[in-house]
């Protein structure tokens, strides 16, 4: 029996077109007045506003798989377009730059990406390290949104910013809210 799959192309304008969404909702809408961060006394507290007060936006961004990964392709191709498309990405060089070194800077943004790697790393105790090796970067990095890619980025990481002021945007996910646990408990 043989599975259908749409074209790749297809999938690329899904991704592209959800993340677009997304992201246009986050990083226009979500006040970062109450973040424990030290912002200037001219500093909006909305994303979008950063870089008109100096500073630039800062979006980090969580890869449940690896570098290579079919689907991950698709969805680096969605998310890097929409980046460009919202002006936080500057041309296709930045693109090309953001894909090979998991970080650019743009004039209104710092990127920087970080890969789970769990569908090559299967025990829990290689994800735990994983992780254990990534929150510290990611809190030093000190995201203004955080994109968490699929079901184990969503599993390992998001609850962990559940109550936190860090809007979080979730892509990809198979499971439920309920499933991975992010029910609001505040």
């Amino acid at each position: 029996m043989s599975v259908q799959r749409r074209p790749i192309a297809a999938l690329s304008v899904a991704a592209r077109s959800i993340l677009l969404a997304l992201c246009s909702f986050l990083i226009f809408s979500i006040p970062l007045a109450d973040r424990p961060r030290d912002l200037s006394d001219n500093a909006s507290p909305y994303a979008f506003d950063a870089a008109a007060a100096g500073r630039k936006v800062r979006i980090g961004v969580v890869s449940s798989y690896h570098r290579g990964d079919a689907w991950e392709n698709l969805a680096a191709e969605g998310l890097t377009d929409t980046l460009l498309e919202l002006g936080y990405l500057d041309d296709q060089a930045q693109i090309a730059r953001l894909l090979s070194d998991d970080r650019v800077e743009s004039k209104r943004a710092h990127i920087r990406k970080w890969w789970m790697d769990s569908k090559r790393r299967k025990m829990t105790l290689e994800l735990a390290e994983t992780l254990e090796s990534m929150l510290p970067q990611i809190e030093s990095f000190a995201p203004d949104i955080l994109v968490l890619g699929d079901d184990n980025a969503t599993k390992y990481l998001g609850n962990l910013f559940l109550d936190t002021t860090l809007p979080v945007v979730f892509w990809g996910v198979n499971g439920t809210p309920l499933k991975y646990d992010l029910l609001d408990s505040a």
